[in-house]
């Protein structure tokens, strides 16, 4: 592996490297090729630090969590589906979510204290995490940069919306995947809330395709077309 160094070999290390170069040769080596083993023997000399770095690969390098965010992209990408006062459903587009258990079905997901999709979860107890389309990506764009506090965001961004049994809280038309789900806990994690959550059902449209985040969060599109 480019760019990792300081493994130390032993005796016994060093004898299956040394005979390893005489069977890869075939007992018959040219002058090249006892000249690789020779570089190979002393690369792996007991006690010795190995270099495995090759010309032109950078090793690795302190750099920032967002940063990170970025060059894992794609990242996976939901929008959390809330119930608001008056009955009507918000749409919240958060990307740090991820499953916890298959048996009994648990899922988490953080978002910003200030959240207002979050203070909705916090209260009614009921959450639905939406995988959305790529039909709809643009719209889910707007849904992560508007709070839902004064906005209705369903129609501001023109989502078609449809039901679940046994939920009053709608998601997407343009769905993959949609997880319906009871609040267990939250927990304060710096400046956001990390909510656990029980999945009691959960649907799915492979007609759909899912969208992903890039560029940290900078776009949002299908894995194939980023």
């Amino acid at each position: 592996m480019p760019g990792i160094s300081g493994l130390k070999l032993g005796k016994m290390d060093y004898l299956i490297w040394k005979n390893l170069g005489h069977i890869l040769a075939g007992g018959n080596m040219d002058a090249s090729a006892a000249k690789g083993r020779d570089g190979l023997q002393q690369a792996f000399e007991p006690g010795k630090p190995i270099q495995l770095a090759q010309k032109g690969h950078r090793t690795m390098e302190k750099i920032s969590l967002p940063k990170a965010s970025v060059m894992t992209s794609p990242n996976p990408l939901t929008l959390v589906c809330t119930e608001k006062p008056d009955g009507t459903t918000n749409l919240a587009t958060v990307s740090w979510w991820t499953y916890l258990s298959y048996n009994p079905g648990m899922i988490a997901y953080a978002m910003a204290k200030t959240s207002f999709s979050g203070e909705m979860v916090r209260n009614n107890h009921k959450v639905v995490l939406a995988i959305p389309g790529a039909d709809i990506a643009k719209a889910v764009m707007g849904c992560g940069s508007t709070t839902g506090r004064n906005t209705d965001k369903v129609r501001q961004f023109d989502v078609e919306l449809t039901g679940l049994e046994g939920s009053t809280i709608k998601i997407p038309v343009h769905s993959r995947v949609a997880i319906q789900c009871s609040l267990k806990e939250y927990h304060e994690v710096g400046d956001h809330y990390l909510y656990i959550c029980n999945v009691e059902q959960v649907y799915g449209n492979e007609a759909e395709e899912a969208v992903f985040a890039w560029n940290g969060y900078g776009k949002i599109a299908p894995a194939k077309q980023a």
